[in-house]
């Protein structure tokens, strides 16, 4: 009986109400007028059902249309930046956080536009859990969970995202700007279900930047002597390539040292990482002639990894973290920009 209420109304902006007030009107033996409806103890006690169960439908449709299906950041509405929640375009870089999922990218301007195909630089948040053997496991947050109180906005100054993680540990993640450097900071909320130490990281993730292989010689196989010549060829000049890329670390300890892209490095190492990261400069010739600057503030420091010891131009990670002994707060912030 109420689909064919439903059907028989219109579905503009009073739809609902119509519906409701078509209910309010029906008796046992179908619609008909409010004395009628009044004339027996019947037809009143049918009718107040009927209000009731009406009312009730009012308030589940209603709470219904109003809460989205999954937690989801304000957005921007038009464009160039429809669906993003935050953003800072400047004539170096751009750092824009999406509305849909929080996915946060980083990305240099040269000449006028952002340096694309596959060299965007995706960061990522979530928590690092260290477990009983000292081994640590990243945990990223969930895009479902990820909320916000403030207004989505194009000239990003400060903004304040929630979500959780695996295990429903909650975070509160602080993104500012100021005079064209982006400061990041994480920090716990509630530890949920987790019972080991856990910190709040933030994880920029360089790509691999070499160009695509060339595709398989079509006129048959290369002898031997060939095969080698042209190998040694591709390896000069691959070297060539990345001779002038390299990163220059600041250790916590002022302790100063220089990696160069044409080497083969374990970047997880100690020798790398030292006591831990203050300040990271990265030169790759593929994004023009930008530098990455990446800067822990006092009481965080960052780290170097890549997935297998390579050339860091197949792609590496530098992972911010605070010190849980010494940023209770959670005031320490990761600062980064582009020039």
């Amino acid at each position: 009986m109420l689909e064919s209420v439903l059907s028989d109304h219109p579905t503009d902006g009073f739809s609902l109400m119509k519906t409701i007030s078509a209910l309010m009107l029906q008796t046992p033996f179908g619609f008909t007028n409010r004395r009628l409806q009044a004339s027996t103890p019947n037809a009143k006690r049918a009718c107040r059902r009927r209000i009731h169960a009406s009312l009730m439908i009012f308030c589940l449709l209603a709470t219904a249309s109003t809460q989205p299906l999954a937690a989801e950041l304000p957005a921007l509405q038009n464009q160039p930046w429809l669906g993003y929640f935050a953003v800072h375009a400047s004539k170096r870089y751009e750092f824009k956080v999406a509305a849909a999922d929080g996915e946060i990218t980083l990305i240099p301007v040269g000449e006028g536009a952002p340096i694309l195909g596959n060299l965007l630089i995706n960061i990522d948040l979530g928590i690092e859990e260290t477990l009983p053997d000292g081994t640590t496991v990243l945990k990223p947050v969930r895009a479902d969970t990820i909320e916000s109180a403030d207004p989505a906005t194009d000239q990003l100054s400060k903004s304040i995202i929630r979500a959780k993680t695996v295990g429903e540990a909650s975070l509160e993640i602080t993104i500012e700007q100021s005079r064209g450097i982006v400061f990041i900071g994480s920090r716990v909320l509630d530890p949920g279900t987790i019972k080991n130490p856990i910190r709040g990281v933030v994880t920029a993730i360089f790509p691999n930047v070499n160009p695509p292989a060339k595709e398989a010689n079509n006129h048959g196989e290369l002898n031997e002597r060939d095969a080698k010549r042209a190998a040694k060829k591709e390896a000069k000049a691959a070297e060539d390539r990345l001779k002038d890329d390299s990163i220059d670390l600041k250790w916590t300890d002022g302790k100063r040292q220089k990696i160069t892209f044409e080497k083969v490095v374990d970047a997880s190492s100690a020798e790398i990482n030292g006591p831990g990261i203050a300040a990271a400069e990265i030169k790759i010739a593929a994004y023009g002639n930008k530098k990455f600057f990446f800067n822990a503030a006092p009481n965080s420091a960052v780290k170097l990894s890549n997935t297998k010891p390579a050339s860091l131009s197949e792609g590496f990670s530098i992972q911010w973290s605070p010190d849980l002994t010494k940023d209770k707060d959670g005031k320490a912030r990761l600062a980064l920009e582009v020039k």
